[in-house]
């Protein structure tokens, strides 16, 4: 025989969940809870579509009414001895099912802040190890640009962030023997065109030289044609003075008293 007050004590005197066990005649055979309405004789009453499946060897899950509060019932067939076929069914009130779910929200509620908190955590250390790196990436590629190409990334790491330091660090080399080349082709550039100054210097010097002696030519060949002139007209000029002269003696009356001419004039060129 089921011993409805020892379940109910060992439920720690609480009235859910609720034991039942109900009779051939669907009435309410023992309870591990009296019922606190007195006016009433069915303080417990079951939905009879799930005791006559019960009966026929099914469980089901249905209502039931306790103190004119519906609660969800498990029905579950029950054999006796008798032979007699009774069902037993199990009621829970609302307030267990509200503690669970005020348990449970708390529990995900809890769940869910460490979950942040470890995130969070998770996320700032992550988030602080990038940053570093990509503050050292920063720092190179501002080195690096600023002509600095002996500086060096520091990063061992084989993840996207060591691959791209690795990558500025090629590119500093590569960029360290291109500038070499540079400097050396500016050399001999330099070297070249220092050659070509000096030789164009020389040449100058020698055009400025060949200048100067065909300008001194010319003022020489300027002043001998502008003698040959004077002197062509000197000529012309003392020409005429002496025919002038001649032309005056024949002229005289006296010739004898005249003056002897010049020599000068008597000699001609």
């Amino acid at each position: 025989m089921i011993d409805f007050n020892s379940l109910a004590h060992m439920n720690f005197g609480r009235s859910d969940p609720l034991l039942m066990l109900f009779g051939e005649d669907d009435a309410v055979a023992a309870a591990s809870y009296p019922s606190t309405d007195k006016s009433t004789h069915s303080p417990i009453e079951p939905e009879p579509e799930y005791l006559d499946a019960a009966r026929l060897g099914q469980i089901s899950v249905g209502w039931a009414l306790v103190d004119g509060e519906r609660r969800w019932t498990a029905y579950v067939p029950v054999a006796l001895g008798s032979g007699s076929r009774s069902v037993f069914a199990v009621s829970l009130t609302k307030s267990p099912v509200a503690g669970l779910r005020d348990e449970l929200i708390t529990n995900h509620i809890m769940v869910i802040a460490a979950l942040s908190l470890l995130v969070l955590g998770v996320g700032y250390v992550v988030t602080r190890t990038i940053t570093k790196r990509i503050m050292r990436l920063r720092d190179g590629a501002v080195e690096i640009g600023n002509g600095n190409l002996s500086f060096r990334i520091e990063e061992s790491a084989n993840d996207e962030m060591g691959t791209l330091a690795r990558e500025f660090n090629l590119m500093s080399d590569r960029l360290t023997e291109q500038n070499s080349q540079l400097e050396e082709a500016n050399r001999d550039l330099e070297h070249r065109v220092s050659e070509r100054t000096e030789k164009l210097q020389q040449a100058n010097v020698q055009l400025m030289e060949a200048q100067i002696r065909l300008v001194r030519t010319k003022k020489f060949g300027a002043l001998g044609e502008s003698s040959a002139g004077v002197a062509h007209d000197l000529r012309n000029l003392l020409g005429a003075i002496r025919n002038g002269i001649y032309f005056l003696k024949s002229r005289l009356p006296n010739p004898v008293s005249c003056r002897q001419s010049p020599k000068w004039l008597n000699t001609s060129r």
